[in-house]
């Protein structure tokens, strides 16, 4: 599969394409704000929820967020009980979730390290690995050998794309990891509380850094482009310079990024999807369309169904949704058409970086997928409220 990303200037910000044999594949608008997520801090609780087992902490600039006290070890940097979580204890925390609307941002206290093969976690000692790695002989020889490179107090996760990467290459990576593993937890025993220990790469940085492969990444931007060479050696990237046709202009981007954000899709059979994020979750309808044979319906709306499902999991990807998603596929009428459908979905989502899952069929015949949210929606990266309907314009 050939892989290129575009990273073009756009509206003040820097606005990323990634393209699979030249199809659109991931949207990533560079935040009108800087983002939080991954950031670690030295955090000092305000106050205890008893009642849902959490706690709201501060990490500076009266910014809080909210902790769920799990039952994780956490690095105390001053604690007045030892063995209970009480206001006024300072502990290192790291930011998982940008705040959404009136929700404080989502912080934990086993925060990581991530690599492109691993993960350096503190806490809950030893070496993990990704349900997707099945390989037993492989995953034992990689234990014994990332093991040693493992501080004390933490563990590493071993990601799905480093099954494909040579030895060598993991354990520079846990090496280095280690090194800034251990270089940060003992800066926060001196360190104040509120300093910031760690800055969390870019959202563009994260998503190169969490494709399988590059072959081309074009950018107009120059401290992009050294941005890119420094972090990513291997990548070849191109510096795009023409005042006369701007990048992103030259890709379409206004135009993808304006289909991204309206609310149908039309599929190549004539029939067409409406998606609609709502408060608590994305809703999405699979219609027939301009489809009007009655001939074997049952296999004709499973083909459709199929068809819908593939461009389902690529607009998750492109619209960057996330949490809860309900998909209303055409009525079928077999459980077994049932499960293929649902079979083939979770074989589109297991290609999803973000990490998705369609769960089941509802007695109504509705689909459940989740997906990990990370960075907020296109439309929210693109200060939208709504998505931009083109008909209500038309009319206009």
């Amino acid at each position: 599969m050939k892989r290129t990303c575009v990273i073009a200037r756009y509206q003040e910000g820097l606005l990323a394409a990634v393209y699979e044999d030249d199809q659109p594949a991931a949207l990533q608008m560079s935040p009108r704000r800087d983002s939080l997520v991954g950031n670690i801090y030295i955090g000092k609780v305000k106050n205890i929820l008893s009642n849902i087992n959490a706690a709201f902490v501060e990490i500076g600039d009266g910014q809080i967020c909210y902790y769920e006290m799990k039952k994780k070890p956490a690095l105390y940097t001053s604690q007045q009980r030892p063995g209970q979580l009480t206001a006024g204890d300072e502990l290192v925390i790291q930011v998982e979730k940008d705040a959404v609307k009136t929700k404080a941002p989502v912080a934990k206290a086993d925060f990581s390290l991530a690599g492109r093969y691993l993960v350096m976690a503190y806490g809950n000692p030893g070496i993990f690995f990704s349900q997707k790695i099945s390989d037993t002989e492989w995953k034992e020889a990689c234990r014994k050998r990332l093991l040693p490179l493992c501080p004390p107090d933490c563990c590493l996760i071993v990601r799905t794309n480093s099954r494909q990467a040579e030895e060598r290459l993991l354990i520079q990576e846990a090496s280095s990891l280690a090194e800034q593993m251990g270089m940060l937890i003992r800066q926060a025993v001196y360190k104040t509380c509120y300093t910031r220990l760690y800055q969390a790469p870019s959202p563009l940085m994260v998503m190169l850094r969490d494709l399988p492969s590059v072959d081309e990444i074009v950018t107009d931007s120059s401290t992009t482009a050294e941005m890119v060479k420094l972090s990513f050696p291997e990548y070849p990237v191109r510096f795009y310079e023409d005042d006369q046709l701007p990048l992103y202009k030259l890709y379409r981007l206004e135009h993808l990024t304006e289909s991204c954000l309206a609310p149908r899709v039309w599929l190549k059979s004539g029939g067409y999807l409406v998606i609609e994020p709502t408060e608590a979750m994305t809703v999405i309808d699979v219609n027939s369309g301009k489809y009007t044979k009655k001939t074997n319906p049952d296999g004709t709306f499973l083909k459709m169904n199929m068809e819908a499902a593939a461009e389902i999991a690529r607009q998750l990807r492109l619209r960057n949704l996330s949490g809860m998603i309900l998909v209303d596929f055409i009525d079928l009428r077999k459980k077994e058409d049932q499960e293929a459908l649902l079979q083939y979905m979770n074989q589109l989502l297991r290609l999803d970086p973000a990490g998705a899952e369609a769960l089941d069929m509802t007695r109504l015949n509705l689909m459940e997928i989740t997906r990990k949210r990370v960075y907020p929606p296109l439309y929210e990266q693109m200060g939208r409220r709504l998505y931009w309907n083109h008909e209500t314009a038309e009319k206009k």
